[in-house]
């Protein structure tokens, strides 16, 4: 199965420009509209997207508007997307995958890397609750919650606990 990868880091804007601008908040509009323009001419059924960022990352805004463009890859059978070290979107980032699991009720591999990005209970329940709703028999699953518990990380401000991690895992 063909498909796109594409890495990029997330800062908070300004102060972007001395960054890979794939994922910045000012450019998050032309990097998905060239990369649909690409799947309208070479088509790809798998998706991998880093936007990772351990100096601060998104925020909630720059969240709901990569949701909007995720959403818009239709008929995956693969998506990983890697939105680790972005601490300051937190709970927004469980927001901004749930357009892309239901837009693609096909997928067979699915991948979430969210290390170190503030996850609380409350998202971690979210997550379950998706994954429930999503997640099909024989769909590979690889989630990555790591470094968002207690004492993990000094601006963890409400971090995941053993109760929002069981949610996630009776969503499975």
């Amino acid at each position: 199965t063909a498909g796109l990868v594409c890495k990029g880091n997330v800062s908070p804007e300004p102060g972007c420009e001395k960054l890979n601008l794939l994922c910045c908040a000012n450019q998050l509009n032309e990097s998905f509209s060239k990369i649909l323009q690409y799947r309208e001419k070479h088509p790809f059924e798998y998706f991998s997207m880093t936007c990772s960022g351990n100096f601060g990352g998104a925020d909630a805004e720059w969240a709901s508007q990569f949701g909007g463009w995720i959403q818009k890859m239709k008929g995956l059978t693969g998506l990983r997307l890697d939105l680790s070290f972005n601490a300051i979107a937190s709970d927004a980032l469980v927001s901004a995958i749930e357009p892309a699991l239901n837009a693609n009720p096909g997928l067979r591999n699915l991948s979430l890397i969210l290390e170190s990005s503030n996850i609380t209970d409350i998202g971690a329940a979210h997550l379950g609750r998706m994954l429930e709703d999503n997640f099909q028999q024989g769909t590979s699953l690889l989630m990555d919650l790591s470094r968002n518990d207690p004492g993990e990380v000094s601006n963890m401000h409400h971090p995941v606990t053993a109760e929002g991690v069981g949610k996630v895992a009776a969503g499975i």
